[in-house]
């Protein structure tokens, strides 16, 4: 993969492997002549809300799970990433275009939904989803969060 350096903004560069096709980001920042460049996933995942929420997915669904590679959580899900208030974390490559997507709170008084998302359903939608995550407790208050698709300003190369 060769990155070009040479302005600031995020690139999206494809990979091609023998049999299917990826794409990843790279972020190029440019401050006071010093160059930091990111490698990412295109998919990422922004939170709005006032609590921290917990990306999982299946873990039959990931690669080196033999490895130990993920920790998984209660629910025997595959613990992705953590996103606080008002940050913004990118998928791994290889769930973002494999896994479905379970977002819960943090914490051990939610459960996984029982429906979870892929970034293909979201895009193709491009509606309002609510979703909500039942309380582990009979009687334990159900959390709720909404799930929105926004498109930013990537360029393409090509080649």
């Amino acid at each position: 993969l060769q990155v070009s350096c040479r302005r600031a903004g995020s690139f999206l560069h494809q990979l091609t492997p023998s049999k299917k096709s990826y794409s990843v980001v790279c972020d190029v920042e440019i401050n006071h002549g010093r160059r930091r460049i990111t490698i990412r996933s295109p998919l990422q995942v922004s939170n709005q809300l006032p609590v921290s929420m917990v990306m999982t997915c299946d873990p039959s669904l990931l690669p080196d799970v033999e490895h130990g590679c993920y920790d998984t959580d209660d629910n025997n899900q595959a613990v992705l990433g953590t996103v606080r208030p008002g940050q913004t974390c990118a998928v791994p490559l290889f769930a973002a275009y494999h896994a479905t997507l379970s977002i819960r709170p943090e914490g051990t008084e939610y459960v996984t939904p029982e429906e979870p998302l892929t970034w293909q359903d979201v895009a193709t939608n491009r509606s309002l989803r609510t979703v909500s995550c039942r309380g582990r407790d009979s009687g334990a208050a159900v959390f709720f969060y909404n799930v929105t698709w926004e498109a930013s300003s990537i360029r393409r190369l090509v080649r």
